[in-house]
C-alpha cells in the first residue's frame, strides 16, 4: 500500500449518509466557493424559488429549484428539480431536474435524475428510478 501526504481539506462522500454529513460540514465550516448559505441550507444561487412558509434546513439547493409549501431537511436537490407542496424530504438525494409531488413523504431515499415521485408517496430508503413507473 502507498500513501500521499495531503494537507488539504477532504470529506468523503461515497455513501447517501456520508455526503449528508459533507453537506453539513461544509455548510458548517463554509467551504462553498459560490453561492450562500441561507438559514443554515446552501442555495446555489437565488434563482430557486422557496415558497413562503416552506422550510428548509441543513440542504443544498441548487439552481432553478422550487419547492413548495413542505419540509426540506438535510437533503441535497439538484438543478430543476421541484418538490410540491405538504412533502417532506428528509435525508434524501434529490437528482436533476426530478418532481416530487404534493403530500409526499420521502426518507433517506436517492431520487435519480428525471424521475417523477407521484403525489402522496411515501418511501424510507432506497432509490426511485427513473424508470419506475414504466
Amino acid at each position: 500500500m502507498n500513501g500521499l501526504q495531503f494537507d488539504g481539506y477532504f470529506v468523503d462522500a461515497g455513501t447517501p449518509e456520508s455526503w449528508s454529513e459533507g453537506v453539513q460540514e461544509c455548510i458548517r465550516k463554509k467551504r462553498f466557493s459560490s453561492g450562500e448559505v441561507c438559514g443554515g441550507s446552501w442555495f446555489s444561487n437565488p434563482m430557486a424559488k422557496v415558497t413562503e412558509g416552506a422550510r428548509v434546513v441543513g440542504s443544498m439547493v441548487e439552481g432553478n429549484v422550487g419547492i413548495g409549501k413542505s419540509e426540506v431537511i438535510e437533503s441535497t436537490i439538484l438543478s430543476g428539480s421541484l418538490v410540491g407542496d405538504n412533502t417532506v424530504l428528509s435525508s434524501c438525494l434529490i437528482g436533476r431536474n426530478a418532481t416530487i409531488g404534493n403530500n409526499c413523504n420521502l426518507d433517506g431515499v436517492v431520487v435519480d435524475h428525471n424521475s417523477i415521485i407521484p403525489p402522496e408517496t411515501n418511501q424510507i430508503g432506497g432509490k426511485w428510478l427513473s424508470q419506475q413507473l414504466d
